[in-house]
């Protein structure tokens, strides 16, 4: 968790570096995908934490697609699905994977820039489904009852309130087409909560 906690703080601030030296806001001076109707894919990595076990997981991946409308006042609002699995750790007592589905609403802001670059801060709400799929180790039966009995809900699957703050940056490649890199916190409520570095690649209409 502290190489997690290290890793997170890295990212931020280099999104916050590369929008410091890129961005210096200019009224009526924005970048040629300013507005309209855009779609988009999203993928990258994830680590998850479960609520009140102690079973630990190996970092997994996410991939989604989102579609949304920019509007010339640098807002823009998507709706957004995406699927997340993690598998447990080698070391934990379970042996399985957690699979998450959701559907968020996003709003963000963006922060035009004279540059391609264009660091943009957002937040999501909507709900998760997420499910686990477990078999117990030979050497921990009773854990494993235990385990089970904590995740019960989770294993026939659970739905949800979610939410998520955004932070990326954006670079503008030619012809509607941006390349992003970001950091998502997605929080699941009573369930889990799951750090995802990602890239996304969109295209405006």
């Amino acid at each position: 968790m502290k190489h997690l906690s290290i890793s997170i703080l890295l990212f931020v601030c280099l999104l916050i570096k590369s929008g410091h030296a890129a961005c210096f806001q200019s009224e009526g001076n924005l970048t040629s995908c300013d507005q309209g109707i855009y779609v988009g894919l999203v993928g990258g990595l994830s680590q998850i934490e479960l609520k009140n076990t102690n079973s630990d997981f190996k970092s997994g991946y996410y991939v989604g697609g989102f579609f949304g409308y920019r509007f010339p006042n640098s807002f823009r609002i998507e709706g957004e699905i995406s699927y997340q699995r993690s598998e447990s750790d080698h070391s934990s007592y379970a042996k399985g994977y957690i699979n998450t589905l959701s559907y968020m609403a996003n709003a963000l802001y963006e922060f035009h820039c004279t540059s391609p670059f264009t660091p943009y801060l957002g937040v999501g709400a909507g709900y998760a489904q997420v499910t686990g799929h477990f078999k117990n180790r030979p050497d921990e039966p009773l854990t494993f009852f235990h385990f089970i009995n904590k995740m019960h809900d989770i294993c026939r699957g659970k739905n949800e309130l979610a939410m998520q703050p955004i932070i990326g940056v954006g670079y503008e490649i030619c012809n509607g087409w941006r390349a992003c890199l970001e950091y998502r916190f997605l929080w699941v409520r009573d369930t889990m909560a799951a750090h995802k570095f990602g890239c996304s690649l969109t295209k405006q209409f």
